[in-house]
């Protein structure tokens, strides 16, 4: 992927999350709340694998390992959506439209 269709992907992403009315994208909400149960679920895992002492099996030591990614993403999620409504009012919204145009033009010209 080179470097214009990057920034068409990006700019076109920002233009639809710019025109939401929703201040934190639903699927980011429901993303975090998805990675929440998940999470618990994990840490559930967890707190069986290890009162099984010993005589646990090694594939289910990836568990707490699992656990641990789950919650690193959720935070990350969580932070995103978060921020989201602060940072949109920094952007201007017009520049972005405006490339967002230009970017569709090109298209229609080639």
């Amino acid at each position: 992927m080179n470097h214009q269709e990057r920034e068409r992907q990006v700019v076109f992403a920002l233009e639809r999350l710019l025109t939401s009315e929703d201040p934190s994208p639903k699927r980011w909400r429901l993303a975090s709340w998805g990675l929440g149960i998940a999470l618990w679920l994990t840490l559930s895992a967890t707190f069986f694998v290890c009162l099984m002492g010993p005589q646990v099996a090694r594939g289910l030591l990836v568990v707490p390992f699992l656990a641990g990614f789950v919650g690193a993403l959720r935070m990350y999620v969580t932070t995103i959506t978060r921020q989201w409504s602060i940072l949109s009012q920094f952007i201007d919204r017009e520049a972005v439209r405006q490339r967002a145009a230009e970017l569709r033009h090109s298209d229609v010209v080639r």
